[in-house]
């Protein structure tokens, strides 16, 4: 009586660990599998008790039980709490494609909300889909009198200048060029969405006191392709709780994301693309019948976004 049965005509390909067969060990999963977290669609039917969303609307969300997944299919059947509905301006591929990534940034610059008018974020990985979003997040914060600096990869710089972010090339001087940007001042916070200690230790070297980096990365660098064991559990939580201590003597705060909370904040990012706010990029769609195709490329592609699904027409 609380699910959404949902026509998905979008759907996006981040799911790497599952496609890759890297979450055996903590979620059971009989392979092979239909996979998928995030989509788009319009409504089908709703549950008894399902009031926000009604039938013929548009709607986005995830799956957010890895076990379930499933939405990389013509129907899905969700529980109604993970679904939001979208204002029709906000175009279903983009919909699809934005879920999960903009909540996971949604759950680090949550913890920055003291962030306001003017102030100065430094966003490590800024090009990737979950920076992206964080660049955008922390760009509504601090405003056009603020300054995000974003770094990347060179094939990155225009993209993430249209944004408003000030790029930094991570393959060059990076640290020479943030502090030339900053002028010997500090950023007020730190949001890192590629994890490692090189990523910690930035954030060290140029956050003021009292400032907080919020990690959807932690201390595994470049996580999506980690195969998730007994040892990768132990080295996360272990390097949490460490890094946690190291910035409290030093004066800083760290936080890493280590959940979404699609049930309360799905409606306020819909929010976001409604107001232009928010936008995810695109690399490539593929129809269903390449859906092969586009797990290739969503595995071992040069990424410039999200890989999309496009299921129905």
């Amino acid at each position: 009586h609380t699910h959404t049965h949902t026509h998905s005509p979008h759907s996006a390909l981040h799911c790497r660990k599952a496609r890759m067969g890297n979450v055996q060990l903590v979620y059971k999963m009989n392979l092979p599998r239909v996979i998928g977290i995030d989509f788009s669609g319009t409504v089908a039917a709703v549950g008894k008790a399902v009031k926000h969303v009604a039938v013929g609307d548009n709607v986005f969300g995830t799956q957010d039980n890895p076990k379930e997944q499933g939405t990389l299919a013509e129907k899905v059947v969700v529980p109604s709490k993970f679904v939001a509905r979208l204002d029709p301006s906000v175009p279903l591929d983009q919909a699809g494609a934005i879920p999960t990534a903009a909540l996971a940034a949604d759950g680090g610059v949550q913890k920055l909300d003291y962030l306001k008018e003017g102030d100065k974020v430094l966003v490590i990985g800024g090009a990737g889909c979950v920076g992206a979003c964080a660049v955008q997040m922390c760009l509504n914060r601090v405003g056009k009198a603020g300054l995000v600096i974003a770094t990347g990869g060179s094939r990155n710089k225009e993209y993430l200048e249209s944004l408003g972010a000030t790029f930094v090339d991570y393959a060059g001087d990076e640290r020479g060029e943030i502090e030339r940007i900053l002028g010997g001042s500090k950023v007020d916070a730190v949001f890192d969405s590629v994890g490692g200690s090189e990523s910690y230790q930035l954030a060290r070297t140029f956050m003021r006191k009292g400032g907080m980096c919020a990690s959807a990365g932690g201390p595994i660098r470049n996580g999506g392709t980690t195969k998730v064991g007994g040892g990768t559990i132990l080295k996360l939580f272990g390097g949490v709780m460490g890094w946690k201590l190291r910035s409290l003597f030093g004066g800083l705060k760290y936080h890493m994301v280590m959940g979404l909370s699609p049930e309360t904040r799905l409606g306020v990012i819909a929010d976001m693309m409604k107001g232009k706010k928010l936008e995810m990029r695109i690399d490539r769609e593929f129809p269903l019948h390449e859906a092969d195709k586009a797990h290739d490329r969503a595995q071992h592609g040069k990424l410039m976004g999200r890989v999309v699904v496009k299921v129905a027409k």
